[in-house]
């Protein structure tokens, strides 16, 4: 006797009593996807789609030309049994792919959260951690970036592992979006491991400082969107500067005396490399400042 998840996926493999068809992608690459609508409407918007005051509900057929018919066809089977396929079955980026999906077409959370418990095993920082938060920020993915944030640790991680994942990432300056989404993943994996080098230097009691802020120009602020972002990674940073200064070691005020050289160095880095950042995206805000500048006249 099967399991009504194998009965479930047998019946669609074989197209069997099925009432609806998806079809997806453009012309060579589509492909039509024989589904049943009552397990479809699991997803709000197929429901929505599949009802009677809509032409997909009087036609069943349903069409999708902007998804990836790979893709699209692991995420229909996820419908039918709560499950994805063993790893691996699609590239990482494509798992942040799927996960952008399931919330455009509103797939139960346990889909999307299974995509992210795999999405979050693969990250490797020193080989695709920034790549993997870019392709987050790129889709609109903010609960991503956090989670892919928190899989970062301090264990095993020097400043030349930290080079290797952020340096030769450049990116063609002129595609906004690029620009956008690979600075906003190398700040916010800068602040990560920032603040995992505070909270080991910081000491048992209190211990604050305004030193080293850094106040962003006014410029950059009312110009560049991500002023307020920028603002805060660096004031975050520079706040625990003197944490990392041979003299606070001298004093006992940091924990790190006998990490120092290797964490200064690395602090040392992602502080120009949250400077270099921020100035890619200044000049980003007025390159397109410029050309719109250029409509106008």
């Amino acid at each position: 006797m099967p399991t009504l998840t194998s009965y479930l996926e047998d019946r669609l493999s074989n197209g069997t009593d099925t009432d609806v068809v998806l079809q997806v992608g453009v012309g060579a690459n589509s492909l039509s996807i024989h589904a049943h609508s009552l397990i479809l409407q699991r997803a709000e918007y197929f429901r929505i789609a599949l009802s009677s005051g809509f032409r997909e509900g009087l036609s069943k057929t349903i069409v999708i030309e902007d998804v990836n018919p790979h893709l699209a066809s692991i995420l229909i089977k996820a419908l039918y049994t709560d499950s994805l396929p063993n790893p691996p079955y699609a590239t990482s980026l494509n798992v942040l792919e799927m996960l952008a999906l399931c919330r455009r077409f509103m797939f139960p959370s346990i889909i999307s959260s299974g995509l992210m418990s795999i999405v979050e095993k693969r990250v490797v920082l020193g080989e695709n951690a920034l790549i993997l938060l870019a392709k987050a920020y790129d889709l609109d993915l903010l609960d991503a970036v956090d989670n892919l944030l928190s899989t970062i640790r301090l264990e095993n991680i020097n400043i030349n592992v930290v080079q290797r994942e952020l340096v030769g990432s450049n990116v063609d300056r002129d595609d906004i979006g690029a620009v956008t989404s690979t600075v906003k993943a190398r700040l916010a994996l800068c602040k990560r491991l920032t603040c995992l080098l505070k909270g080991v230097a910081l000491p048992p009691g209190k211990f604050a400082s305004s030193k080293h802020r850094v106040t962003v120009t006014r410029e950059l602020a009312q110009r560049n969107p991500f002023g307020d972002i920028i603002q805060g990674h660096q004031e975050e940073v520079q706040e625990c500067a003197t944490l990392y200064t041979q003299e606070a070691v001298d004093r006992g005020q940091s924990s790190l005396a006998h990490d120092f050289a290797k964490y200064r160095d690395l602090f040392v880095f992602l502080c120009d490399e949250m400077h270099a950042s921020s100035q890619v995206l200044l000049a980003s805000a007025r390159s397109s400042d410029d050309k719109k500048g250029e409509g106008h006249t």
